[in-house]
């Protein structure tokens, strides 16, 4: 086999009983679209090769946005998917992400919680309540761009974290730790067509029946949503077109929207001329929505380098990729021995740079993921444990799988 262009290299990480965890490439779609065959496609075709060798059936029980590089988990068989859909859904699987921004955020620790809403043009936003609110651990620190240099100090303390923060950004005042209460912001952002962020078992993308092997019979296709649909004709009256009063109110929330968009990203241009530095986040997402990072990140208005949806359009297009990555999975199956993974970003003239591979290698140590115990134990905001809280029965585990079918189809 011809090896791919090495940006579209799908490079399998881990492999155990019941599951493979590969790295996902950046700005690979999980679905077939007008300009991309897909991720599962990709995985198809390179199945048996050196770097991929796993050659069986494979079944996605989750996604990662398209920007989004990074762990990826399959299940090798229906039963396996059935109890990952269910790791993932009780919220048993420890997942942590690093992202780029080239902004300060209005907090450097902490969390953002809050209420996912659809926003305009199929983006989302976060909303100030809290019924069934997306939740976000993250800590950041000032790094240096490429070409320019920086020394990274950090042992995973949260106290360490804010005097790190303290030195790496001239001196400015770093906030004290995280006092417990959440970030709650509403934003809206632009939109595009949407991917999913990190969705646990809802995110996930199996075929439309439960073959043996989903991969070869392609992925399902989203239902259009029904605010999709066409709207009526408006009435003309007198020479002059009457808008009915809903589509009325919506067109000027449009306009102010795209008033505030302008000032923004005026706002971000002047923020980018006097802050050439970026920031390093790390994210430990509690729950899983759609663009959920994207927008937590957005909310703190420091979204992602590179996203061209929810950052600065005009920058974000000249940047060579969308800097979010999932860099650690932990999580546990029944009778097996713990799954973790550290994967760290290869691709991305940011995320290659020695004061971003510094400070990744500062939070994930050579021969991290061979510690089965508590991680980051000296942080409350980013310590975790494998758990084995796996799903009751098989019964668990095929609802699981006919639910998460269900909402695919």
């Amino acid at each position: 086999m011809t090896a791919p262009v090495a940006h579209q290299q799908v490079l399998q990480l881990h492999r155990s009983p019941g599951c493979i965890v590969v790295n996902k490439p950046h700005g690979v779609p999980f679905h077939a679209t007008a300009d991309h065959s897909g991720l599962l496609h990709l995985i198809r075709e390179q199945q048996g090769s050196e770097w991929l060798p796993y050659e069986g059936p494979l079944h996605p029980v989750h996604r990662l946005d398209s920007i989004c590089s990074g762990a990826l988990v399959l299940g090798t068989s229906s039963e396996a998917a059935g109890e990952l859909v269910s790791l993932f859904r009780q919220r048993k699987v420890q997942k942590y992400y690093v992202a780029l921004s080239e902004r300060r955020p209005s907090k450097k620790m902490g969390s953002v919680v809050g209420d996912m809403q659809k926003g305009r043009r199929g983006s989302w936003m976060l909303a100030r309540t809290s019924k069934s609110p997306a939740t976000t651990r993250f800590a950041s620190v000032g790094v240096a761009p490429a070409a320019e240099e920086l020394r990274v100090t950090i042992d995973g303390s949260d106290e360490a974290a804010v005097e790190m923060l303290t030195t790496a950004d001239d001196g400015e005042a770093a906030e004290a730790a995280d006092d417990g209460k959440p970030t709650e912001t509403a934003e809206a952002a632009e939109a595009a067509p949407a991917d999913v962020e990190a969705t646990e078992g809802a995110g996930a993308a199996a075929a439309a029946s439960p073959a043996d092997d989903p991969l070869a019979a392609g992925a399902a296709e989203a239902p259009q949503d029904a605010g999709e649909a066409e709207a009526a004709e408006p009435e003309q009256q007198g020479g002059h077109v009457q808008l009915p009063a809903a589509e009325a109110a919506e067109r000027h929330r449009e306009a102010e929207g795209e008033g505030e968009e302008q000032q923004e990203e005026a706002g971000q241009q002047q923020a980018g001329r006097q802050r050439p530095a970026l920031r390093a986040f790390l994210l430990k997402p509690e729950t899983g929505r759609t663009h959920q990072l994207r927008v937590a990140l957005k909310s703190l208005g420091a979204p992602v380098l590179g996203d061209e949806r929810y950052a600065l359009k005009t920058t974000a297009a000249q940047v060579d990729r969308g800097y979010l990555h999932c860099a650690a999975l932990r999580f546990q199956m029944r009778g097996a021995a713990p799954v973790q993974v550290v994967c760290a970003p290869t691709a991305g003239r940011h995320f290659t740079t020695d004061a971003f591979q510094a400070q990744f290698a500062a939070w994930f140590p050579p021969g991290m993921e061979d510690d089965a115990g508590i991680w980051f134990s000296d942080s409350k905001l980013l310590r975790s444990e494998v758990a084995a809280g796996w799903a009751a029965d098989a019964a668990a585990d095929a609802e699981a799988v006919t639910e998460l079918l269900e909402e695919l189809c």
